[in-house]
């Protein structure tokens, strides 16, 4: 049962690190949409927020991402304390930023729905895409907030190797022997 759920948990992983690179791209590309369709069309950009997400998808994962893992063959001394720490001031911010964002741009295209019915009357195709790349926007920012939600639960139970077992084994905690024991539990 703990390799199905390590396994699955690294799949989570996976969709989560993808999902590091598409959260800022689809910010930029609904932020560039509507900053073009916005002079045509009654479509408010609530510019304040949607720089601050922008901001915030593009650089919190990152720090997060790099300060673990670009360093991580080399790097020592990362606990299961400092982890917790970081995946809880991820969770923090990712859903303060979600609640706010969702509160700010609910009303960003007038009265058209959130997922984009095709049987709505659109004044023009525009608005339809914009409202498209509004809901994979939403769809994306809160995928990535219930993952890191996910991971936080996981790591507080004790899914990861043991800094102990890794201490037994003569291995530091870090990335690369986190990475090593899944890959030997699922073998």
């Amino acid at each position: 049962m703990v390799k199905f759920i390590r396994f699955t948990l690294g799949v989570l992983v996976a969709i989560w690190l993808i999902l590091v690179v598409v959260a800022p791209l689809v910010e930029f590309g609904k932020i560039m949409l509507f900053v073009f369709v916005r002079k045509e069309h009654k479509i408010e950009l609530n510019s304040t927020i949607e720089f601050i997400y922008f901001l915030i998808s593009f650089l919190v994962p990152w720090w997060i991402v790099t300060s673990n893992c670009c360093a991580c063959f080399t790097q020592v001394g990362l606990t299961p304390k400092e982890l917790k720490t970081k995946l809880f001031i991820m969770v923090f911010v990712w859903i303060a930023l979600s609640v706010n964002y969702a509160y700010f741009t609910r009303n960003d295209i007038e009265d058209i729905p959130l997922f984009c019915p095709s049987d709505y009357p659109y004044p023009v195709p525009k608005l339809r895409l914009a409202c498209i790349i509004r809901a994979a926007n939403y769809i994306v920012m809160w995928t990535y907030t219930d993952l890191l939600v996910i991971f936080l639960i996981a790591v507080l139970a004790g899914i990861l190797p043991k800094e102990e077992d890794l201490i037994k084994k003569n291995k530091d905690f870090n990335i690369k022997t986190i990475i090593e024991e899944y890959v030997n539990d699922l073998i």
